[in-house]
């Protein structure tokens, strides 16, 4: 039997940027995310998980087709996650909902493009020594992504 061969061509292939982020594209997006955390793909290129090297901080991003608004997406974030919302907003084509979960600080933001839902979601521990890296973190992906046309 012959193993089949994937040509590295078909992969996407990230760089950084000089913030020190990685720039890739996620569905119909580009995405930045903090150079330090670790990356395991899924879903050829519609889905993306990462991790700290201090293994409390998870990113999860992803895609899926949305027939609905920024408002409506919001909405359905909050009833379905069980999270006690702290803040919660949109901005066109853009939502976003921050709270807690248990002991977690909770933040996802999505933006809807061409029926496209684009999100990211960070988890990451409310007691942690690395909060403030953290929060600085969401709001560089936060503006990164709002500024894209």
């Amino acid at each position: 039997e012959t193993a089949a061969v994937v040509s590295e061509a078909d992969e996407q292939i990230p760089t950084v940027n000089g913030d020190g982020y990685v720039v890739t594209t996620l569905g119909n997006i580009s995405f930045a995310y903090p150079s330090s955390f670790s990356v395991s793909y899924s879903g050829e290129g519609t889905g993306i998980s990462l991790t700290d090297s201090t293994g409390d901080a998870v990113i999860i991003a992803g895609t899926q087709d949305a027939t609905y608004d920024a408002t409506t997406a919001m909405k359905a974030c909050i009833s379905e996650s069980g999270m006690s919302v702290t803040e919660a907003a949109t901005n066109g084509d853009v939502y976003s909902v921050t709270g807690t979960s248990g002991e977690n600080i909770c933040h996802r933001l999505g933006c809807i493009k061409d029926q496209t839902e684009t999100y990211y979601e960070f988890v990451y521990p409310a007691a942690s020594a690395d909060m403030s890296k953290y929060e600085k973190y969401a709001a560089y992906m936060d503006a990164y992504i709002k500024k894209q046309p």
